[in-house]
Parts: C-alpha cells; structure tokens; sequence
C-alpha cells in the first residue's frame, strides 16, 4: 500500500478522522461453530460479482462472513466495511470504500478522494470502475449493514459493480434487501443468495454449538430447542448461556419452558425487531399476534385494517421476523409471536377474547374447524368450540385419529356443557383408548338429548353419538348398533341447522348452493374451497374435500352409482363423485351392510350393483 494514497483518504471531507475500527473485519468474540456448508456457499458465490446475505436480526449473517475472511477462503484482497446511519452520505460512504481498498493493498492511482458534495461525480465511479478491472487479482468488498444506505448510493454501487465486473466481488450484509435490481442480476446468474433459512442451524450445528458451551443435553431436548427456536442463531445462543454449567436435567427443564416469555429473548426482539416498527405497525402486530397463521383476510378481520396483504408483503421483505407460511399467508416466527402474545397480555382481558372470538368466527366460516374450536376455547367458549367440531363434522378426525390438532385444543378440558361438549370429550376418551370415561360422556350426551336439551334435534350430535357407539361397541352388539347408525345416517328431511357463531355474535354470511340438482352440488364441491382436503368422517375410511363440503354445507353427499357402467376417467358421476380411474378400492362394508361391494374411494360411500348408498 502506497503511505501517500492511504493518506489522501485517511480524513472525511469536512475535516473528521476515519474511523479505522470501521474498516476491520468483524471481531467474533463469543464461541463459534464453523458451519462448513455455509462457508462453501460464500467461497461459491464470491466467484461471481454478488452475495447477498439478507436476514432478520440475529441470525448470523455478520459472523458468518467475519469466520469466512478470517478462514482465508476469499478469492483475493478483501476491504471490510462496518456501515453506520451516518455513512448514508456519498462523500463519507466513497472515502470510506476507497480508505479501505487502500489499507488492503488495492492501488488506485488515478482515483481522487471525494469531495464535500451532496452527490458523488460519476468521474469518481468511472475511474474507481477502471482502476478496479485493471487489478491483476479479484477485490472483494464486504459490506456489513447494507440497509443504512438509501436508494441513491445503492444506485452508484450498482453502477460500480457492473462496470468492475469480474475483478470486483461484493458481499453484501443486510436485515433488508437493498434496492438493487436483484431480479436482473439473478436473470443473469449474477447472485448467490443466503438467507434464513440457510443460516438456521440444523440439529448436529445446533448439538456444537451448545457443546460449546459446556451445555450438556440429550438428543430429544436439542431436537426441541432447534424446533423451539426454528434455529435461529441468537435465540440457540442465548439458551446455551443459559445452560452453562447445568446438569442434564436442569438443561431439559429449561430446554422445555423456552419460549419467547424469557426476559432475555423478550429484550432481544423488542429492541431490535418490534420498537423499530411505526405504532400503527406495532398494534397490527399485536392484533394478530393471536393467530398462528395470517391469510391476509384473516389479518384484515383481525386488525381492522383493508391493506394487510401489502403490509405483510412488506414486513417479510423487511426481514422482520414474518415468514411466508406454506398456505399462501404469512406466519410469525414462533419466538417472536411468544413475545407479541406476552405483550398483549398487558391489554384489558375482553379485548383479548374479542380478538380470539373475530379469529374463531372468520376460520369457523373458511372451514377450519380446529383452529376456529382453538380459538373458541382461547375466548373461554369450550361449549361453542364443541359446537363447531360436531356440527362441522370433524369428529370423524377425533375418532380416526388423523386430526392431532384437535386432541391438543381439548387437551386437559374434562367438562363441556350441552351434547355437543359430551360426544367430543367421549370422542376424544375414546381414540386414547379410555373407555369407562368414553362410556361416562357418551350417557351425559344422551341424557341431555333426551331431556330435551336445546341442541338436541342435532342431526350431527345424533349422528356422532352413533358413531361412538359403533366404534365402542362388543363383539355381540355391534350389528345392533351399527344398524342404529345406518338409520341416522339415512335419514331424510331437511339439513340440520349449522352454527357459526353463538345467537349472541352475528354469523357471517353463507353461501348455500342447496341439494336440488346434482349440478349445483358439482359447481359447489368443485370450487376451490372445496377441493381442500378435509381429513376424517363420521362413519369409516376417509371423506373426500367434495364430499365434506357437501355434508358440511347442505349434508348432500355421495350417491355411489349402481350402474355397472364405468364412468369417463377424470369426469364425476351423477352424484358428483369424482371418477378415479385405477384407484385402488377398498372392500370394508359400512356400519351395519352387509354388502360386499366396493367403496368409492374418495368418499367411502358403497359402490357396485350390490348395493347404492346414499348420504343426505
């Protein structure tokens, strides 16, 4: 490096000294786990003109690169750069960079130092560009904070990139994307990209780390803290700190309550995460904070705002801890929701269940049952979250023991008012396994059914009590009782009434394509609402996504044909059951049948001329 050089540099204009601690690379000072994969992903992208290392705070993106550099795998003289708010200024930014390049050996003769004006000199780019590309070996420039820089100078970055292309390789670190046209240089193949995902760290990354340490965990309690975390590095950091010097089950202790209600995890989020946001913004995240996943609709209910789409979009690309769920919506991170949720609970108590009330009625209409019953009982509603299940036929998932989520909303409620409340819990005795308190449950159920309760001309409660009792029955009854079930099943009228929301809430409005025609059933279990998998169904064997519309909105099922004749492949039959050529079908008569056709796979009704059945 040339004394003269890194002289002309060596004071921003306006008189002030560079800071030279700004232009080391990053000093790792805690405990670090080399992540080879991570490092290879870096040593890839540098042969290329731009990586960009964008994610939310804490995540590892400054000590990943500082190990990088420090590991010596960068292709040649690396200028670091530890960007600040007052750096957003084209003369203190440029004398910085070209300070830098001087200090790692990077001779720029024909470049003078910037000049105290607002704007840099396209000259002073143009000759930087051409001093750059005339360099025998790659510069590799690491910018660390990138989103303090605004869109101005971003610009002239982008222009001295394209122009020092191959010999000018830059990283660069930020919590946001910068406003590079990253479209054009991805198109290009221009662009490695490491984002959260990648820096979350694994279980065996995790298991080092901790090791670290000196923590001392079994495999379970580290696969739990990595779930619990979603391997964010802070937050693994901070349960390592805590571990230190503990014995294994003091760590599994602390390993199980971990959560976003820790002062320190609380601290971490709401200094850099939530009291960066505008109040607007920070009341949305506490409205919401009660879901666990965020259609833009559902926010919108929740939040009382009609722009939550664009507001979500924007706290994702902000890097600010909202993650794109897999539904399409927006989710937050689980840790970051637990501080959220922690904070909302300093807000008066009946603001809180009007918030869980809005979430269960607008999930109740869209059809998610679990989740509207979780929110149901989070309100304190466990009659009205009962209501929901049984009249939304999702008891069939209790029974079968494909809906989980269920179990969990009712785990530990051991009375619910009113039948619906008795034929769940004994739904839910009943798939553990414990049938003396099934037994109990199902006589509350009948007994307030022949009291005369409210609900009791519920065809959907009749029709659950039937279904347990199947499925409970000995070996000598069990003709008997699933002869009682095909006679609930069978019966005919009108559609039993389907609750929403209790008579004291408005229910939200629903469609109702009625049972007269098969074509207005086909319309409504074709739309895309209809095609959602719903899992589980009152009687045996799996309901299609057509089916449970049907039974759930107006109880019309599928007719299976008697017609021997096969159905065009991919057409639906008269009853709107859809056609699966080649699908396997299975030979388990219904309840009470002693058919020995076949089932229509996707709804489970009997198929062929033996028998036709029909589910109203």
């Amino acid at each position: 490096m040339r004394a003269d050089t890194a002289a002309a540099y060596a004071v921003i204009p306006g008189g002030d000294p560079l800071m030279p601690a700004k232009l080391r690379v990053a000093e790792i000072r805690s405990r670090v786990v080399l992540r080879q994969r991570l490092l290879d992903r870096l040593q890839e992208g540098t042969r290329g003109p731009l990586t960009l290392i964008s994610a939310p705070a804490g995540s590892g993106k400054t000590v990943l690169a500082g190990s990088w550099v420090s590991a010596g795998g960068a292709p040649g003289r690396v200028t670091w750069i530890t960007l600040e708010s007052g750096d957003n200024h084209p003369a203190v930014f440029w004398t910085y960079v070209l300070e830098g390049l001087a200090r790692s050996g990077v001779l720029l003769p024909s470049v003078e130092p910037p000049t105290r004006t607002a704007t840099t000199g396209r000259s002073l780019l143009t000759r930087l560009s051409a001093s750059l590309s005339d360099q025998a070996e790659p510069t590799v420039l690491v910018l660390d904070n990138v989103e303090v820089l605004g869109p101005e100078l971003v610009a002239d970055i982008d222009f001295l990139l394209r122009h020092s292309t191959p010999q000018l390789r830059l990283v660069a670190i930020s919590r946001t994307d910068p406003p590079l046209p990253l479209h054009r240089y991805r198109l290009g193949g221009w662009l490695t990209e490491v984002r959260l995902d990648e820096l979350a760290f694994t279980v065996p990354e995790a298991q080092a780390l901790l090791a670290e340490h000196g923590a001392r965990l079994g495999p379970d309690s580290v696969e739990l803290l990595v779930r619990r975390t979603e391997g964010w590095a802070a937050g693994l950091r901070l349960a390592a700190m805590s571990l230190q010097d503990r014995d294994r089950h003091e760590g599994d202790e602390i390993v199980r309550r971990f959560d976003g209600g820790r002062h320190d995890v609380a601290e971490y989020f709401l200094a850099e995460v939530f009291d960066a946001q505008p109040v607007r913004v920070r009341e949305f995240l506490l409205r919401t904070s009660v879901a666990d996943r965020l259609p833009p609709e559902l926010a919108d209910e929740l939040s009382g705002r009609d722009d939550s789409a664009r507001l979500l979009h924007d706290l994702a690309q902000a890097n600010a801890f909202v993650l794109p769920a897999d539904d399409g919506g927006f989710r937050y991170h689980s840790l970051f929701r637990d501080v959220l949720r922690t904070q909302l609970v300093g807000r008066p108590a009946d603001e809180v269940v009007r918030l869980h009330r809005r979430a269960a009625r607008w999930l109740a209409a869209d059809g998610q049952i679990a989740a509207a019953a979780a929110h149901a009982g989070e309100a304190g509603e466990w009659a009205h979250a009962a209501t929901l299940v049984v009249e939304g036929l999702a008891i069939g998932g209790v029974l079968t023991g494909t809906d989980e989520r269920l179990a969990e909303v009712f785990a530990g409620v051991s009375d619910v008012d009113g039948p619906h409340g008795a034929v769940l819990l004994a739904a839910l005795a009943l798939a553990t396994g414990d049938r003396d308190r099934s037994a109990a449950h199902l006589a509350q159920a009948r007994q307030a059914t022949a009291r005369g309760h409210p609900d009791a001309d519920s065809r959907a409660v009749r029709m659950a009590i039937a279904a347990v009792e199947v499925l409970s029955a000995d070996v000598a009854t069990a003709a008997d009782v699933a002869a009682g079930f095909d006679e609930v099943v069978a019966e005919p009228g009108s559609h039993h009434r389907r609750t929403w929301w209790p008579p004291s809430g408005p229910a939200p409005e629903r469609p109702s394509c009625g049972r007269a025609s098969s074509t207005r059933r086909r319309t409504c279990c074709s739309s895309p609402r209809g095609r959602r998998t719903r899992r589980g169904s009152v009687g045996y064997g799996p309901v299609s996504s057509a089916n449970w519309r049907c039974s759930t909105r107006h109880r019309a099922g599928c007719v299976a044909p008697a017609s021997s004749r096969s159905p065009r492949p991919g057409s639906r039959t008269a009853s709107g059951c859809p056609a699966r050529s080649g699908r396997p079908r299975s030979t388990r008569p219904w309840p009470g049948s002693t058919s020995t056709g076949t089932t229509c796979p996707p709804h489970g009704g009997t198929r062929g001329p033996s028998r036709t059945r029909t589910i109203r």
